[in-house]
């Protein structure tokens, strides 16, 4: 119940207004408190939200940084296979190469030393000949 305020004497005036002041000021405070405390739990349900997210955007970046790392890995790999199939494929190349100009060198050699033979046999037939002609002719 409110008292008149004419019944009221000037300091009980100020006292009251004073009063009322603080009621309305010490509401205002409460609403602003239980403002403050809303927008802290939702900061904190934001900021858990953010952590998790950040949390996860960590976990896609190792999953990435795992394939990366395996697919890198495979290609060494690979890359290694091929070397090796190359350098398998030089070495068959470089025998069979070396043994057909051994091959080929055997040959030269042989027809070579038919060719002396027949050199030599036709020297030979040759001087007889010209031991029998001459021999016949004397």
């Amino acid at each position: 119940m409110r008292p008149s305020l004419q019944s009221m004497t000037t300091r009980a005036r100020a006292q009251w207004s004073d009063v009322q002041r603080s009621k309305e000021l010490e509401k205002k405070i409460a609403e602003m408190e239980k403002t403050m405390e809303t927008k802290k739990i939702e900061a904190e349900v934001v900021k858990k939200a953010l952590e998790e997210k950040v949390k996860e955007l960590q976990r896609g970046i190792q999953e990435l940084q795992r394939k990366q790392e395996e697919t890198e890995k495979a290609m060494q790999e690979e890359s290694a296979r091929a070397l090796d199939e190359v350098r398998q494929k030089l070495e068959e190349t470089e025998k069979a190469r070396a043994e057909g100009l051994a091959h080929l060198q055997s040959k030269i050699e042989e027809r070579h030393g038919i060719t002396s033979r027949i050199h030599e046999e036709l020297k030979s037939t040759l001087d007889h000949l010209s031991k029998t002609l001459e021999s016949s002719y004397s």
